[in-house]
């Protein structure tokens, strides 16, 4: 389990299943704020 996985289960959120969280993390784009906020994202907080 990626430990951001695991730091959003102790923290109390709701994060997305691992393959998830690792695609969010895997993903090319051009710029990393859309990339960060993507993963926060999938570790069950909210940005928006």
């Amino acid at each position: 389990m990626p430990a951001a996985v695991a730091w959003a289960e102790e923290a109390g959120l709701s994060p997305s299943p691992v393959a998830q969280v690792e695609a969010a993390l895997a993903r090319e784009r051009d710029f990393v704020e859309s990339q960060f906020f993507a993963l926060l994202g999938t570790l069950g907080l909210e940005t928006g």
